[in-house]
């Protein structure tokens, strides 16, 4: 095969991967996919194919009817933006757990908040609303010993949204922006 055919082969290949319908492709601007592929190259996006029909069917009424389980988005740093949390294939082992920031340039502040083993169809992300939030390993009925991490915080008051990420059907972590940095705390299911 020449090299052109080679070409046009892989052109079309692309093309009938982005006419074909994704709702999680659907859910992230266009400014965001390209800044997603900069910041992570020969990683993508998580894929509504990516799910079993029963997880998209038990799952989409914790999305807003969305059939994307890997992506949400809300106003976490209060400056009237919509920012985005979302899951990665980074390879064959991992998931990438990465908020994304709206700037006033129009641009987009990655941070990648977690690394979960496995891949993407095991995983979910949601919004979570402001509130106070505790850790599920503080107190006296605690499952396990509360252990200290970057980022991770006993307990948690938000003015804001937020964003989780965990397991279908087990238990999550709550991330939020303070102002200044990512923080964190374990939820029960």
């Amino acid at each position: 095969m020449s090299t052109m055919t080679m070409a046009a082969v892989a052109l079309a290949s692309l093309l009938t991967q982005a006419s074909t319908p994704d709702a999680c492709r659907d859910r992230v601007p266009a400014t965001l996919h390209a800044a997603i592929a900069r910041s992570h190259p020969g990683s993508r996006l998580v894929r509504e194919s990516d799910y079993d029909a029963e997880d998209i069917a038990s799952e989409r009424q914790y999305h807003n009817g969305s059939a994307c389980l890997g992506v949400a988005s809300a106003d976490v740093n209060g400056d009237g933006r919509k920012d985005f949390a979302f899951l990665i294939a980074a390879n064959e082992r991992d998931t990438l757990f990465v908020a994304a920031l709206a700037t006033a340039e129009g641009r987009w502040k990655l941070s990648t908040l977690t690394k979960l083993t496995g891949t993407p169809p095991g995983y979910f992300v949601n919004r979570l609303d402001a509130g106070k939030y505790v850790d599920l390993f503080v107190g006296d009925d605690a499952p396990d010993e509360w252990r200290p991490e970057p980022g991770r915080v006993r307990r948690y008051t938000s003015r804001t949204a937020g964003f989780i990420t965990g397991g279908i059907e087990s238990s999550g972590i709550a991330f939020f922006f303070n102002g200044t940095r990512w923080v964190h705390v374990w939820l029960s299911d």
